[in-house]
């Protein structure tokens, strides 16, 4: 059984005469022509980032045995609820109908304090009841019967488990806020250090997919059934969806973002200058100040709600005041650490 397919009007098959004028965003490429029938169902108003899953299977069966089991109990406590407060609001009914039982409560042969309390006990167990009903029965729905993204029993039902697998993520609505990115470079360079947390390397080797469900990004189901057809119909490589961005554009369709050139300059660069740091702060003795550092950025970047400029601001003074601590200027230690690396570049 395919997981049916969601389709969207994009311009990912023809690019609008525009394009020819308009200049392709720094730091993104055209979708190869590979993943051209996987873009297709995209919808142009998320943004998706793939990546490999390469946990043991094992690991990835007591994540998937444990939520299914959750997920199990919670109808489980629903149904003992449904069974006890059936009677209560079957006598409600019944009152609303003019024939409410003879040993209820009648609000006419009673003082005020008991109407009240009577009423308080009432409004308790309706309200636990609505907001059980909002919050929390829609996991085990979404978890068995999800429809809109499909679901992982169905999507674990029909790939089962194996030892690399395509995880596809889609942005939250909070994307939709951001208007026209591509047209707003300083938000698109903030949103860009979400999306490069999202798919950082220690981010992905730490947790399964189904672990990087939070505010920002959710894993949709059946693109993720899609991606693995494709793989198991040898239409694409599992390589191809390593660590991809799709963002879409008005004018050129779908784009790859090109968030590092592996084995390139600018990768190349960044790491030395990285290492000429931490082998400055090394001979001062100081080598803790690095891993410090690195924990501070990797935390606020992957902190729910992004790394916004003003986190980012925070962000930094929080290290320049730790390093002053130590009797360090950040930002005269990393020019004088880097400059030799920079130069030889």
């Amino acid at each position: 059984m395919a997981p049916h397919k969601r389709m969207f009007k994009t311009a990912s098959s023809s690019a609008s005469s525009s394009s020819r004028q308009a200049k392709l965003p720094k730091m993104f490429k055209k979708a190869p022509e590979t993943l051209e029938p996987f873009v297709q169902v995209l919808d142009p108003d998320h943004v998706y980032i793939t990546h490999i899953d390469s946990h043991p299977i094992e690991y990835k069966k007591k994540i998937f045995f444990f939520s299914a089991g959750l997920n199990i109990l919670i109808v489980l406590l629903f149904a003992l609820r449904m069974r006890s407060v059936a009677p209560f609001y079957w006598d409600m009914i019944r009152a609303a109908l003019n024939s409410a039982p003879a040993d209820m409560f009648n609000p006419k042969n009673a003082n005020w304090e008991s109407i009240l309390w009577e009423g308080l006990k009432r409004a308790v167990t309706m309200s636990i009841d609505l907001g059980l009903c909002i919050f929390v029965w829609p996991w085990p729905v979404e978890f068995c019967m999800g429809s809109k993204h499909g679901n992982p029993v169905n999507w674990r039902f029909l790939t089962g488990f194996r030892k690399q697998e395509v995880s596809v993520r889609r942005s939250q609505d909070w994307d939709k806020s951001l208007g026209p990115i591509f047209e707003k470079p300083d938000i698109l360079n903030n949103f860009m250090i979400v999306v490069r947390a999202a798919i950082a390397p220690s981010w992905i080797n730490r947790k399964t997919a189904y672990l990087m469900i939070n505010g920002e990004w959710s894993l949709d189901w059946d693109l993720m059934m899609v991606a693995t057809a494709m793989v198991d119909q040898k239409d694409v490589t599992m390589d191809e969806f390593d660590r991809v961005v799709l963002m879409h554009h008005k004018d050129f369709g779908w784009l790859v973002a090109v968030l590092e050139k592996d084995q390139g300059e600018t990768s190349v660069l960044h790491k030395r200058q990285v290492l000429a740091f931490k082998d400055a702060l090394t001979a001062l003795n100081k080598e803790n100040l690095f891993y410090r550092w690195v924990e501070i950025v990797q935390y606020e970047a992957t902190s729910p709600g992004g790394f916004t400029a003003d986190k980012q601001e925070a962000a930094a003074k929080k290290i320049r005041d730790m390093f002053k601590e130590h009797g360090i200027e950040f930002d005269q230690l990393w020019k004088d650490s880097t400059s030799a690396v920079t130069g030889a570049s």
